[in-house]
Order: C-alpha cells, then structure tokens, then sequence
C-alpha cells in the first residue's frame, strides 16, 4: 500500500507490504561450512579412496620379491631402498613445494603419475627370466616408485591444507581416512584371491596392472582439484631454522625416530615370518592385510570418541604402548589364523598414531611453514626407514626373527618418556649453559670474537 506522511514537505512515496516487514529467513548454510561442501574437498575425498585402491598391491611386493627368488637380507633391502629414496627426496621435495606455481602439478606428476605407472615394469619383470636379475630391477624400482612419491609430498600437504578449512582438517581427514581404510579392506583380500587363483606370477602381475589402472583414475580425480594461488614464499632457511628451533616439536620429532627406527628394525620382516615360519600361502597373507585394514577402521572410530576426551598428545601414548604389544604377539603365535590377533593389535594402534601424528603436525606447524615442517618430519622418519632395515637384516641373520621382535618391542617403550617426561628446570639450565661454554671455546679456537 502507499503510504504519506502528513505534514512538513512532500516525501515520495515508498511501496511496503507485509511481507517486507517480515525478517529474512536464515539462509542454510554455505558450502564452507560443510565437510564436502566444495569440489575440490570432494575430489581428495575420492582421492584417498582412490590411492587406496590403487595400493592394494603394494603390500604384495615383498611375496613377489620371494616368489621371484629373493633372500631374507634381499626383502630387507628393499625396504632399505625405499627408505633411502624418500630420504634423498626431502629437501628438493620442500623446495619444490615452495617454489612451484601448481603444487597439483607436483602431485600429478609425482604421486599419482610416476609412482603409479612403475607398477607396470614391476609387473613385467618375470619377462626378464633371471632372477637376481629380476630382483634388483624390483629393488630399484621400489626405491624410485617412493622417490616420486616424496618428492610431490610436501606439495600434497600445502594442497590439503590450502583447500581444507583450518576448522575442518580433523573431521575431513579422520572420515577421508576411514573411507580409504574401507576400501582397502575391501580391495587387498580381492587382491590375494586373485593372486591364487593363477600358477605362478601372473597373479603378481595382473593385480599391478589393476594398481595401475586406478592410479590413472586417480590422477584424473586430483585434476579436479581448484588450487588456490600459491602465495609469496619466505626464504627456505628462515622456515627450517623455525621449524628446529621449536622445543615442541623437537621431542615430537625423536619420540617418532625411536618409535618408527625399532619398528623399522622388525617391520620388513613379518611377512617374512608369516610364509617362512608360520607357512603361510599369498591368501592368508592378503587376509592379513584386510585384518589390518579393519583394525584401522576400528582405530579411526575409537579415534574419534577418544578426542573427545583425551588429547593427541595423549593418544599418540596409547598408540605407542599398542605398537610396542603387537611384536610380543607376534612371538606368541604358532598359526597363520593366529596372526589376527597382532594385526588387530597393531593395526588398530598405528591408526590412532597415524591420525595422532597428523594432527600434532598440523597443530605444532605454522601453515606458511608447513612444507618444511613436513620435510623434516619425514628427513627424521625416512632417515630411520633407512638405517632400520639395516640394521635388522644383520640382526636377523645372527640372532633370528624372535629375539628381534622382542628387541623392537622394548625399544618402541623408550618413545614415551621421550614424549612426555618432563625436562627438570635444573637440568635445562644446565645443558644452556654447557652449550654456551662450548661455543665460546668454537669461537676462540677460531680466533673469532665470542
């Protein structure tokens, strides 16, 4: 209706209505405010499903290094090999991360592009007909398969934290990870059946084919990806000496070199044990690695009630003290059924400590530093990947694989009074000043000014 005011000078009228008068409805809300509320979250959501997938080969790789002839200290090799290239890889890899205009590049031609296609050599290898000829071409292309991998890390990292709110990255990646613990849970026993059911290799090589296959699916899945602008970098130096610098993070960073350095000592050689010792067959083997699958569902669920209550910090404890139990089962057992019960041990704990991990990464980390904290998170882990297998292929060959088990076990304890036992004031005064005292006797050495 139209309304007039009486009085004083002439106004134009304005037209209202009921419905003018009445507030605007809340609007439902946005898609930021939503876990898959975007396209490019939806695509690493399908992403993490998708390497998955395509992984499900890969715990395979050390069955295939045996069947193609290979020795005990050979298998342990190649999980030396691996460790090594991602070590070699760190620093370009947070370089890369920083100096790149396309991060999604990276990851494009690194994990989903060079890490993915190897498994097709590796599925020709039988071709060649000799087998240490074969062997070591499976060992190279083990280390350079994680070469690329690591190499586009980094990058991967910056991508997730630029594209996942700040507010969401615990709730989108504990569900991200659940779907992909899903799906290889479905995919890895589907892997091992498909391996029996061929004489042979040629289950070996179809099932990398498959691998293969997804890992091209996957590539046109992180295409999808809108990448943000890659904003300003720092000088890379000014980010490392930060990242060192924090007290936080440094006890973070030794409790997971002892923990990942003791693990590394027995981990290459469960498999090992499970067809040598316990006379497993490629099946029960694939059905491991779905036990393992579903503890890490059972992990991830048990993960989220927990942060409820309890902190990273302290469940990366809980996590520590399941890792260091699974060994001892493994001791224990004297059937292949009978390995369900260290794989839901262990699998259940590595889930909480992944999960853990990752969050007290993103928490100790600023975001403008992250590719460098993630380097040298990965310098300590893959440094220790390295030495670890090493060191176990010696130990195993003089002592066996039960005292090692029983020695990895113990070392793995040694993490949580690293982590958490507090440093006395006392004590912390102390090593200042001795630090001190040893730079001014450097610098008078030198001749320097101290």
């Amino acid at each position: 209706m139209l309304r007039f005011r009486r009085g004083g000078a002439y106004r134009a009228p304005e037209w209202t209505s009921s419905a003018s008068r009445r507030p605007a409805p809340a609007r439902p809300a946005g898609s930021e405010d939503r876990v898959l509320g975007s396209r490019s979250r939806q695509a690493l959501f399908a992403e993490g499903m998708l390497a998955s997938a395509s992984d499900a080969a890969l715990p395979f790789l050390p069955v295939y290094l045996v069947a193609l002839g290979a020795s005990t200290a050979q298998v342990g090799l190649l999980s030396a090999a691996t460790a090594l290239a991602g070590l070699v890889a760190l620093f370009p890899a947070a370089w890369i991360a920083r100096r790149t205009r396309s991060r999604k590049l990276v990851v494009l031609l690194g994990g989903w592009g060079f890490a993915r296609l190897a498994l097709i050599p590796i599925a020709a290898l039988p071709f060649l007909g000799h087998t240490n000829l074969a062997v070591g071409a499976l060992i190279v292309l083990g280390g350079l398969r994680v070469l690329a991998g690591s190499l586009s890390h980094p990058s991967w990292m910056a991508l997730f934290a630029d594209v996942v709110p700040e507010r969401l990255t615990g709730v989108f990646n504990a569900r991200r990870s659940l779907a992909a613990s899903l799906t290889g849970m479905a995919l890895v026993p589907l892997a091992g059946w498909s391996i029996a059911r061929f004489a042979g290799l040629e289950g070996y090589q179809w099932v990398f084919l498959a691998g293969a296959a997804l890992g091209t699916l996957g590539a046109w899945t992180v295409s999808r990806v809108q990448e943000p602008a890659c904003v300003e970098p720092r000088p890379r130096k000014t980010a490392y000496r930060k990242a060192l610098s924090d007290g936080r993070f440094r006890r973070y960073l030794l409790a997971m070199v002892v923990l990942h350095g003791f693990s590394t000592i027995s981990g290459p050689f469960v498999i090992v044990h499970m067809v040598r010792t316990l006379g497993a067959s490629p099946t029960e083997v694939g059905m491991m690695a779905t036990g393992e699958s579903i503890a890490a569902v059972a992990g991830q669920l048990a993960m989220s009630a927990l942060l409820l209550r309890f902190s990273s910090r302290q469940l990366f404890v809980l996590a520590i003290t399941g890792i260091a139990t699974a060994p001892v089962a493994w001791v224990l057992i004297t059937e292949p059924w009978q390995a369900a019960l260290p794989v839901l041990i262990g699998g259940t704990a590595w889930a909480i400590c992944h999960l853990a991990v990752f969050n007290l990464l993103i928490e100790y980390a600023p975001r403008d530093d992250l590719p460098e904290y993630v380097a040298a998170q990965q310098l300590a882990m893959l440094g220790v990947g390295f030495v670890g297998p090493l060191v176990g292929s010696v130990l195993v060959a003089s002592w066996g694989i039960v005292p090692l088990f029983l020695f990895a076990a113990g070392g793995r304890l040694l993490a949580i009074p690293i982590l958490v036992a507090p440093v006395p004031g006392g004590l912390r005064h102390t090593l200042t000043l001795y630090r001190l005292r040893a730079r001014y006797r450097v610098k008078t050495a030198l001749g320097l000014e101290p």
